[in-house]
């Protein structure tokens, strides 16, 4: 998505200063791997079609006729223009994104608050814009705010390995209120002890992200050939938990 950022400062006697810089968003963390399968009939096997009715005059209404949404007032709902919906939604997500306040460091509750990362990309001619986001990000951590699908954000702008990339945070009303478990059970600290000495032995050297292969579209193929071939794939059984005895006895031995 096409996007303008602005990086708006303050300089001396109070001066603003603002640059605008016209890139792609590219979303980092959305992989569309996810695959669906369609319910089906009992009687034909085919795939169910869902038809859609009024809810006061029960007439069938074609997906064409959509040109009303319900806009929840009160406890009431109002219809409004569809269009002017869209357009409205439209006109905020193009709207300018906007860095304002610089820090020395990212902040260490930044990942509590994080949503969603995008990468930026240049837009023809204009390589030179996301090169110097680049360059100031090097340097700096940027926050700022900006609309993504209708919605404001609160925003980080830095560069890592190279590309500037943009944080999106979700904002104090968004985040879900986190319930504490305020665990009070006792541990063994001689099992705890064992534990954390076996993983300082088997601590790793380097550990390469990007060598990860999901198993996901082997494990799905599996299931399909299965599935036609009438036969259902087996589990592999979970291991029973072990007293803390055994569990003990079980990391001495392998240290």
């Amino acid at each position: 998505m096409e996007r303008t950022i602005a990086l708006r400062f303050a300089g001396r006697d109070g001066q603003k200063v603002e640059l605008r810089k016209v890139v792609n968003l590219k979303p980092l963390n959305r992989a569309a791997r996810s695959r669906s399968f369609l319910n089906a009939s009992n009687c034909c096997g085919q795939k169910l079609v869902e038809k859609k009715f009024c809810s006061a005059c029960e007439k069938q209404v074609e997906g064409s006729d959509f040109a009303k949404k319900l806009v929840k007032v009160g406890k009431d709902y109002v219809p409004v223009s569809a269009a002017a919906l869209k357009a409205n939604k439209d006109a905020l997500d193009s709207e300018e994104i906007v860095f304002d306040v610089r820090l020395s460091e990212e902040p260490e509750d930044a990942q509590e608050w994080y949503d969603e990362l995008f990468l930026v990309a240049p837009v023809k001619k204009k390589e030179a814009d996301v090169a110097f986001l680049v360059a100031v990000g090097e340097k700096n951590v940027l926050v700022g705010h900006g609309v993504f699908g209708g919605h404001e954000y609160q925003l980080i702008g830095t560069t890592r390995n190279g590309e500037f990339q943009i944080r999106r945070l979700i904002s104090a009303a968004q985040r879900y209120e986190i319930d504490r478990t305020g665990v009070k059970a006792k541990v063994s600290e001689e099992l705890v002890e064992a534990v954390c000495s076996l993983l300082v032995k088997s601590t790793a050297k380097a550990y390469d992200f990007a060598a990860f292969t999901p198993r996901d579209e082997e494990m799905e193929a599996k299931l399909i050939e299965a599935a036609l071939d009438g036969k259902t794939i087996e589990v592999a059984a979970v291991s029973e938990t072990r007293k803390d005895s055994e569990e003990l006895a079980l990391i001495k031995g392998a240290l």
